[in-house]
């Protein structure tokens, strides 16, 4: 994934005949003129507009300035039934969000600081996990393509009740699978296994936590399944490198 943040002037035209790679655009800040083969369209602050590998486009700015989130994605097999879509993808998301994490790694990596590298790692996981939600709402079922229902199902009551004692033994009884086929689904779909998956979600929502709100380390633990704030501690800096407390004074 390529991505960047640009603020764009009168003059700007970006043309494509035929991309090897999707374009998502998220629009923070002024506007400007896509055209298609569906037609002409105008860009607007607040929304998301994907643009398929192979579609041909072409985007001008005319007059004021325009402010973007561009991310270029690559054409993975998941993404044949978006191609086969007709007309323009969009969505309004909440694109300050996602503003937020883009800065804060690119602030990161040309930082002096001793912990910059671990914490634009931190800041890399977020967008990630952003824009994968943002690919979600924009497709809706794009990752359930190759996807074992079950599995959609498991991770779903999974991310609803995060804080549960979950262990391998539950999380493939609650699929209906045993837990070797879990773990080859998961390995599939997801490229590790079931109790790493389970700690990524677990790091994620307290990252996110610790990065919005003013919470104590102890309620974020017991929010995410940990007992107490020095197991989460530890559990977190093992995962991102850094500390909750130092995450949560770089944000």
């Amino acid at each position: 994934m390529l991505a960047g943040i640009s603020t764009l002037q009168p003059a700007y035209v970006m043309g494509r005949a035929s991309p090897t790679h999707h374009v998502l655009l998220c629009t923070v800040a002024g506007s400007a003129v896509l055209q298609t083969q569906y037609g002409e369209y105008r860009f607007r602050p607040g929304e998301c507009v994907l643009l398929p590998a192979g579609m041909a486009h072409r985007y001008e700015l005319t007059e004021g300035s325009w402010k973007i989130l561009w991310l270029h994605l690559r054409d993975l097999p998941v993404w044949s039934a978006v191609k086969d879509r007709q007309g323009l993808l969009s969505v309004n998301w909440d694109i300050e969000g996602l503003e937020r994490h883009m800065q804060g790694y690119i602030d990161e990596i040309i930082s002096q600081e001793s912990d910059a590298e671990q914490v634009a790692a931190a800041y890399a996981t977020l967008v990630c996990s952003n824009v994968q939600r943002l690919i979600g709402a924009l497709c809706p079922g794009i990752f359930q393509v190759c996807v074992d229902r079950r599995i959609t199902r498991l991770w779903g009551e999974v991310n609803a009740d995060i804080a549960r004692n979950w262990d391998s033994e539950e999380l493939a009884g609650r699929a209906h699978v045993s837990r070797g086929h879990l773990h080859r689904l998961c390995m599939q779909q997801y490229q590790m296994p079931p109790m790493q998956l389970l700690r990524k979600f677990r790091m994620e929502r307290a990252a996110s936590l610790i990065q919005y709100t003013n919470y104590t380390l102890d309620f974020v633990a017991q929010s995410v399944g940990y007992g107490n704030a020095f197991a989460l501690s530890k559990a977190f800096k093992k995962y991102y490198h850094l500390s909750p407390d130092a995450f949560r004074l770089r944000k």
